[in-house]
């Protein structure tokens, strides 16, 4: 499986890419998220527990990324770090370097011996990436981190259903929280001096 590139004014494929060389051939199974990095590269992960970078310019695949299962919006990029979120029962929560592919960070996410099956990752945004969260099913919670640190400082609990989508503003310090149940629950984080939320 491949990425097309559409122009959205058109509705036109402007880049369809390419097996790359090697053992970058792309994806071998349904693709569950996509991001620009950058108005040249695109970066896609699915079913496959691969990560797949793409040269628009060269219409091709670059590079691949072995081991995270992706099944929903649990791929993000803030500068040079990829942020995943796979559904595993273990090492699900992992940073990338995208300079080089090597692994910054593994947590495996459990909370009352249930793993977190991770649906969802993503970087605040109004502070440049400084936290991150992510949800998913199983133990049915949402996770929040320090990015500079890497620990976790909160989480939300409780919750009925599966954590399906987690959104940080764009100016402001509120996180939405999607779950199966149907609601969206908006939050102001604020974090005291015990990093808690």
């Amino acid at each position: 499986m491949y990425v097309r590139v559409y122009d959205e004014s058109t509705k036109s494929v402007i880049a369809e890419m390419a097996p790359g060389w090697g053992d970058v051939i792309g994806h071998g199974n349904r693709i569950f998220a996509v991001k620009w990095r950058d108005e040249n590269t695109i970066i896609s992960a699915g079913w496959d527990n691969n990560i797949i970078i793409w040269d628009v310019r060269a219409h091709r695949a670059v590079r691949a990324i072995f081991g995270p299962h992706i099944c929903g919006d649990a791929l993000d990029i803030c500068g040079n770090r990829l942020l995943t979120g796979s559904y595993h029962i273990k090492d699900q929560l992992q940073l990338w370097d995208l300079n080089d592919g090597h692994n910054i960070f593994t947590q495996t996410v459990v909370s009352n011996n249930r793993p977190c099956l991770l649906y969802t990752a993503q970087f605040s945004k109004s502070d440049m990436g400084a936290m991150f969260a992510a949800g998913g099913s199983g133990s049915d919670e949402a996770y929040f981190y320090d990015t500079e640190t890497l620990r976790p400082f909160g989480m939300l609990s409780n919750l009925t259903n599966a954590v399906y989508s987690i959104d940080f503003a764009h100016t402001s310090n509120k996180l939405a929280v999607a779950s199966g149940d149907g609601s969206i629950r908006v939050f102001e984080i604020t974090r005291n001096r015990q990093d808690e939320i």
